[in-house]
């Protein structure tokens, strides 16, 4: 039996009811053990203190009276958490809302993640033209040849 395992007993060995090996080993636990000895003095005061109560026994027209103001008065409703109250009341169609909503918000976030992938494509192709005509530009600009217009000779 493990160390967990003992420190379950206590009510059991509070209320007498442990017997063998259990009680064996328990008994060892408890005396090495101040919080288990804690609760087994607290739970053989309680069990004391309910032993001590007397029933008291109803009087004879409370039986008659109950059954006559069970046809008047209205029995309530159980009481539910609010959250799942409204999802009862919503159905199979607040359910479909909410997954069609999953689902646009999961085409949105891949959209975004295309069009951003585009963008950064379109800005590196742009950006490679640019650096391919600069070095174009200086290659022509140093031997002579040029664009027309540009002071190079027909």
């Amino acid at each position: 039996m493990t160390r967990a395992d003992l420190h379950t007993l206590t009510g059991a060995y509070a209320v007498y009811a442990l017997s063998g090996r259990e009680l064996t080993e328990f008994e060892r636990h408890l005396a090495v053990c101040d919080a288990c000895r804690q609760e087994v003095r607290e739970l053989r005061e309680t069990a004391a203190k309910l032993a001590v109560a007397t029933a008291l026994t109803p009087p004879p027209t409370m039986k008659d009276d109950v059954m006559r103001r069970i046809a008047t008065v209205r029995q309530e409703p159980p009481r539910v958490a609010a959250r799942e109250a409204r999802e009862s009341h919503a159905g199979p169609r607040r359910r479909t809302g909410r997954r069609a909503m999953s689902f646009a918000l999961a085409a949105c976030v891949a959209a975004a993640a295309a069009f951003g992938g585009a963008a950064v494509w379109q800005y590196r192709e742009a950006s490679d033209a640019r650096d391919t005509a600069r070095r174009s530009e200086r290659r022509g600009g140093a031997a002579g040849g040029g664009a027309p217009g540009r002071g190079a000779p027909r």
